[in-house]
């Protein structure tokens, strides 16, 4: 007989929504817990937009990805940072995650953050979509590139636990 030892689902990701930025279409990142203690406990990710420099392209082809790839020793130093605290104005937590699918989930999310920017194929909500399609627990539907619309997608799809304003 094989037993197999159960390991607790403790594992969460939040989505991060800021519904008044790029005017009113919304900005989109992902956070998550990826163990219960130590310095890279807590991770948040989100693409910010194209890089404006020289080289960086323009509003039609897109250009090099802008990014954010913070880690966090906690759930509170995370929210607080300045990376978050009164940026976004709605998040919502999906629980019992394994922590095996929050650190595959933010890999992917950080891959598709660090890609080229292009405001409709490859924008900050593409970096949620991605880290939630590669758990196969979303993969987009009609309107998702916008932000707002795909924060919304995703809260009526899963019904998560917390859902704060």
């Amino acid at each position: 007989m094989v037993h197999r030892i159960a390991y607790p689902r403790r594992g969460e990701l939040y989505i991060f929504e800021d519904t008044r930025r790029v005017n009113g279409y919304g900005h989109s990142a992902i956070g998550g817990k990826l163990k219960d203690s130590g310095s890279r406990s807590y991770r948040f990710i989100s693409k910010e937009g194209r890089n404006q420099t020289e080289g960086g392209g323009n509003e039609i082809i897109g250009g090099e990805s802008k990014f954010i790839n913070n880690y966090y020793s906690s759930y509170e130093s995370m929210i607080n940072s300045e990376d978050i605290s009164g940026k976004y104005n709605k998040m919502m937590t999906i629980k019992k995650l394994s922590y095996r699918e929050v650190a595959q989930a933010l890999n992917a999310a950080y891959e598709s953050a660090t890609s080229r920017y292009h405001f409709i194929f490859s924008n900050c909500f593409h970096v949620v979509k991605n880290a939630l399609k590669s758990i196969g627990m979303y993969d987009g539907g009609l309107g998702t590139f916008i932000p707002n619309n795909g924060f919304y997608n995703i809260y009526y799809q899963y019904k998560p636990k917390k859902w704060y304003e």
